[in-house]
C-alpha cells in the first residue's frame, strides 16, 4: 500500500517583505546566504557589523546590540523577515529557499535525507579547513 505525502507551505508568508541579514562587513559565513537572496531575487538590508583594528580586534558594533534584536540564539548571522527571527547559516539558507525558491528544496525524502546527510559532511569539512585560519 503506498500513500502520497503533499507538501504545503504557508501562503500567508509576505513574499514582498524585504529582510534584514546582519553579518560581519566579511564574506565569512554570510556570503552564501547574500548570495542565495541575490539569487532568489530578494531585496534585503545587509546589515554589516564592523571590528576594529588588531590587536584589540573592537566588536563592539555587534556585541552592543547583540541583545537588542530578540534573538531566540543571538549570534551573526542572523535574518530578521517580519516576525521571524534566525540564526546560524544553515537554517537561514533554508528559510530563504523554502520561502523565496521552494523549488530548490526537494519533497523526495530519500533526496532530501541524501541532501541533509551531503550538508552534514560539508560542514565537518568547512569547520576543518576554516578553524586554522582563527
Amino acid at each position: 500500500m503506498t500513500e502520497t505525502v503533499e507538501v504545503h507551505y504557508n501562503s500567508k508568508l509576505n513574499l514582498k517583505s524585504k529582510p534584514v541579514f546582519g553579518y560581519w562587513n566579511i564574506r565569512g559565513l554570510g556570503a552564501q546566504c547574500r548570495y542565495l537572496l541575490h539569487y532568489c531575487g530578494v531585496e534585503f538590508e545587509d546589515k554589516m557589523y564592523a571590528y576594529g583594528p588588531g590587536p584589540e580586534y573592537d566588536r563592539s558594533a555587534w556585541f552592543d546590540v547583540k541583545h537588542t534584536l530578540g534573538l531566540e540564539l543571538p549570534n551573526l548571522p542572523y535574518l530578521l523577515d517580519d516576525d521571524i527571527k534566525l540564526t546560524e547559516t544553515v537554517a537561514i539558507m533554508k528559510y530563504i529557499c523554502a520561502k523565496w525558491c521552494p523549488d530548490l528544496i526537494h519533497t523526495d525524502p530519500v533526496a532530501f535525507s541524501k541532501a541533509e546527510m551531503l550538508q552534514a559532511k560539508y560542514l565537518n569539512l568547512k569547520q576543518t579547513a576554516t578553524m586554522p585560519c582563527y
